[in-house]
């Protein structure tokens, strides 16, 4: 199990990731000065078998001694917390869709280009197809990188998106 400490207190893996999925924090350094703050805003905490919850305005924080086991969104929060990640999925999935339908076009331009310069014999005939294919392949080039930031920036958000 991969830890961060803070101060007094150990956050887990799961709490990282709960932390960066909800908060957008990646940083493990960040990370554990917002949990130290969050710990000491706590308005109440409660004890629920073994493990205690501090409860902050937006969030709950479980801990099992002195691991940070989760950090999740409270009452409210947590109802917007999964309507907003599901528009963000649909969006995300959305955008992916409209880029991957894009690139497919661009590839089956650039299989064209590269069948007609095979067939071609006159060399400026080749020369325009070339010109053309070139173009194609940056083309091509820009919408996977487009489908990369967007697979990226879903990450960002705890969400993964499918190509």
């Amino acid at each position: 199990m991969s830890t961060s400490t803070n101060e007094e207190y150990i956050i887990t893996t799961h709490a990282r990731q709960r932390i960066k999925e909800r908060l957008g924090i990646e940083s493990i350094e960040v990370a554990s000065a917002w949990v130290a703050e969050q710990l000491r805003k706590a308005s109440r905490s409660y004890k629920d078998e073994h493990r205690t919850n501090y409860v902050t305005e937006s969030y709950e924080i479980v801990t099992d001694g002195i691991k940070i086991v989760t950090v999740k969104p409270k009452g409210i929060a947590a109802d917007y917390m999964t309507k907003l990640t599901g528009m963000l999925s649909r969006e995300i999935e959305k955008e992916l869709t409209k880029v991957n339908r894009e690139l497919r076009k661009i590839e089956i331009t650039v299989a064209e280009h590269t069948l007609n310069q095979l067939k071609a014999r006159n060399p400026r005939t080749k020369d325009v197809i070339q010109t053309k294919l070139l173009a194609a392949l940056e083309e091509k080039a820009r919408i996977e990188n487009e489908v990369k930031s967007v697979q990226r920036a879903a990450e960002k958000f705890g969400l993964t998106a499918i190509s």
